[in-house]
């Protein structure tokens, strides 16, 4: 399975920096966010000294975060999606 790091660059590269996102279960993974409340977890974050203004946008799985770069696949661009 890919790293948590390896798909935001992923998402990074297909859109070529414009957005900086990431689905929950992968955020769940780094234990920061708690899959029970659906919440980024504070405390931990706090506890942890991560600014979370650092940490990625989430989004739903099956959900489009963007258009892919034009530049990677012309103005057929199709969208950067987490899952396919």
């Amino acid at each position: 399975m890919p790293s948590v790091r390896s798909i935001l660059n992923l998402i990074r590269h297909l859109t070529e920096g414009q957005v900086h996102a990431t689905d929950v279960t992968n955020a769940a993974r780094t234990s920061l966010y708690d899959i029970s409340r659906g919440a980024r977890d504070e405390d931990l974050c706090r506890l942890f000294d991560v600014p979370t203004a650092l940490l990625p946008d989430l989004c739903n799985g099956a959900a489009d975060f963007d258009t892919a770069a034009p530049s990677l696949y012309g103005d057929e661009a199709p969208p950067a999606r987490w899952a396919v």
